[in-house]
């Protein structure tokens, strides 16, 4: 298993209506130090290369230092995913301790308001402060992009920000029926014809100020990747969190248990990446190798169906290298 995406703490110092796992409150029952590190040593027997901080926002865990010290002494990979409005001196000095640390925030509008307003909180300002600022010191920055109804007509100016403020990248998600987004699904779901422009303007942004066409890898999806909740159940990733693909709970059996013998929906989503039966007539399956099942799930609700944004997206990629323009 070699990605793990663990959700740090449900503790988060913003109230985002679009956040896929309902962050806000403390979960009582998440994991202890000692129950972690347990799980990174187990973890690493079985292959981890690549250890990322999900939220919540990670940076509020008080004994984060404490488990990145372990992950840093073990060599693994580490990256931090958070909505970079703490990026203080104690949060600097962490990041120090790491080696070659990526930092993946999240950035929801190339304007204050529309930014603030998703957000829940004015913080546009302090994230682009912090975004240079980290730039600056030399990390490397990634803007994880959430695209919605709400912000899609931005998306081109949100690629030309993050290319101005020297980002790496940026990553842009499209609107899952997950965690709080459910509740308010009306106001950020995009429409087929919506879908088709934010495709395309994806590409073109990184086209023209990334030099690449954002080609992503084939879904790995609890085979060599999976989400760990802040309570310790296991899911095949952080999109795919309905308690039917929990695979276990590390609580209850260590993790090499849970993988060779997981719950039927955890195995159903592996099976469905392995099998691809959704692309078998398709003519860019080659370099889309079958989009990301969790956005199957949440538009249509069934993971065998197409993900239609990778549809769109590599459609357009194939128009691109035979020199068509529409």
């Amino acid at each position: 298993m070699k990605t793990v995406f663990w959700e740090t703490t449900k503790l988060c110092n913003m109230n985002c209506r679009h956040c896929s796992n309902d962050s806000g409150l403390q979960n009582p029952e998440e994991l202890s130090s000692r129950e972690t590190i347990l799980l990174c040593d187990q973890l690493i027997d079985i292959g981890l290369k690549d250890f990322r901080f999900y939220g919540g926002e990670p940076f509020l865990r008080k004994d984060i230092s404490e488990i990145v010290q372990f992950l840093s002494s073990r060599n693994i990979k580490i990256t931090f995913y958070t909505n970079g409005t703490i990026i203080n001196e104690d949060i600097l000095a962490l990041l120090k301790s790491v080696a070659n640390p990526r930092i993946a925030v999240s950035l929801d509008g190339a304007s204050p308001k529309t930014h603030d307003e998703i957000r829940g909180s004015v913080s546009f300002d302090v994230v682009l402060h912090n975004i240079a600022l980290l730039v600056s010191m030399g990390y490397q920055i990634d803007i994880i992009f959430t695209i919605s109804k709400k912000n899609y007509k931005e998306t081109d100016k949100v690629f030309l920000l993050g290319k101005n403020l020297g980002v790496s990248s940026i990553k842009p998600n499209i609107i899952s029926k997950i965690g709080r987004a459910k509740t308010f699904w009306n106001e950020f779901a995009l429409s087929p014809k919506q879908l088709a422009e934010v495709a395309k303007t994806v590409l073109n942004g990184n086209l023209r100020y990334f030099g690449k066409k954002g080609i992503r890898k084939p879904c790995v999806a609890g085979i060599e990747e999976i989400y760990v909740s802040s309570n310790g159940n296991i899911f095949p990733c952080a999109l795919l969190l309905d308690q039917k693909f929990c695979a276990g709970n590390i609580r209850n059996a260590s993790i090499s248990e849970i993988l060779l013998n997981p719950s039927p929906g955890f195995s159903q989503i592996v099976k469905s990446i392995q099998n691809k039966e959704f692309c078998v007539m398709c003519t860019h399956k080659v370099i889309c190798q079958g989009g990301c099942r969790a956005r199957a799930m949440s538009e249509q609700d069934n993971i065998y169906a197409k993900d239609t944004f990778s549809c769109l997206y590599y459609s357009f990629v194939c128009k691109t290298d035979t020199g068509e323009t529409n």
